[in-house]
């Protein structure tokens, strides 16, 4: 007859395998559940913040191609007051060039952002504008622009492709509208020239977090002017046609705005982007958000959803011991209790 301090067989306190395994399943259920939700959380967490990304470049694109229209209609509407002037003189008795002189002159101190302003016959010389004393007068006859108001029919603003400026090497670009005599023949060209600083100025107003960009790009491509905090390798030349590949995709298809996410960038920033295309112009404006900006909150967010789920799965592990070590002595007293009684 066995004494109580015998000890007792093992198979006599250990539950069969298969319920120790039910057991241990059902155990994990909540454990792989919380696993589960932290997951989700996380990743609805960065999804959220990419959309609120995308929002964001949005509304930044559109605000600075609504700046940026304005700029160019008040510069627009100079171009059309000479415009008509001298179409006006042009149907009476010919060009006066003392009073377009007047109003050339009066149209730059409204307008301090315009670097010139002249008035070119169909020729391309320069009547009114920057012509020195004693040298001949200024021909532009070459120039893109002037070549493309030949041939613009429809009497609309026309901009050119950067251009530096060979007396100060100034980047600018000039926007142009056509001079009609009374038979719609072309008669000459106003051009006033906008310097690329001054375009500048408006996107350094933009707020796109230390690693963003923002840029206005045209029809071609060709970059005008770039902003960014990281002055490093992010910078770019004037004319540029580098860019990430969605984004010339998305340029490519024609869509007039829209929203791409660019893995591969000129200066290894991973971004979200938004471009709009400026009204009645062959201008883009383009705004890029960093997603280590945009996403370091979420990377807050993650560490504590990663820890709190660590915490309590630790916790829970913990009491499972606990309680798995405290049955399996629940079950031994229980096996003595009956040997006892029976010894008795």
């Amino acid at each position: 007859m066995p004494t109580s301090s015998s000890p007792l067989p093992a198979a006599t306190h250990q539950l069969p395998l298969r319920v120790r395994a039910t057991l241990l399943l059902w155990a994990l259920v909540p454990a792989v559940a919380i696993v589960a939700l932290a997951a989700y959380a996380v990743q609805s967490g960065r999804e959220q913040h990419g959309r609120r990304a995308e929002l964001l470049s949005q509304n930044l694109a559109s605000a600075l191609d609504n700046t940026v229209g304005a700029e160019v209609a008040k510069l627009d509407i100079a171009l059309v007051t000479i415009s008509d002037l001298a179409q006006q003189q042009l149907a009476a008795r010919g060009l006066d060039l003392p009073a377009l002189t007047k109003v050339v002159q009066a149209q730059r101190q409204r307008h301090p952002e315009l670097s010139g302003i002249r008035v070119l016959d169909a020729q391309g010389i320069t009547l009114v504008g920057d012509n020195r004393p004693g040298e001949p007068p200024i021909n532009l006859a070459d120039r893109d622009w002037f070549i493309t108001q030949r041939g613009n029919t429809s009497g609309g603003l026309v901009m050119s492709q950067p251009l530096q400026r060979k007396i100060d090497g100034v980047w600018v670009v000039s926007f142009s509208r056509r001079i009609t005599d009374a038979q719609g023949r072309l008669a000459g060209v106003v051009s006033a020239a906008m310097s690329l600083q001054s375009l500048q100025r408006h996107l350094q107003a933009v707020d796109v977090g230390p690693h963003g960009v923002v840029m206005l790009r045209d029809r071609a491509h060709r970059m005008l002017v770039r902003h960014t905090r990281d002055a490093g390798p992010a910078a770019m030349p004037v004319g540029s046609r580098e860019m990430p590949p969605a984004l010339r995709q998305a340029l490519d298809s024609g869509a007039e705005q829209g929203n791409v996410q660019a893995e591969h960038t000129p200066d290894g920033f991973v971004r979200t982007i938004a471009f709009h295309t400026v009204h009645n112009l062959p201008l883009r404006v383009v705004v890029g958000l960093a997603s280590q900006d945009y996403l370091a909150d979420w990377y807050g967010e993650r560490r504590l959803v990663a820890g709190a789920s660590g915490g309590f799965l630790l916790l829970y592990g913990a009491g499972l011991a606990l309680l798995w070590r405290g049955s399996g002595r629940m079950r031994q007293a229980q096996q003595r209790i009956r040997l006892l009684a029976d010894a008795f």
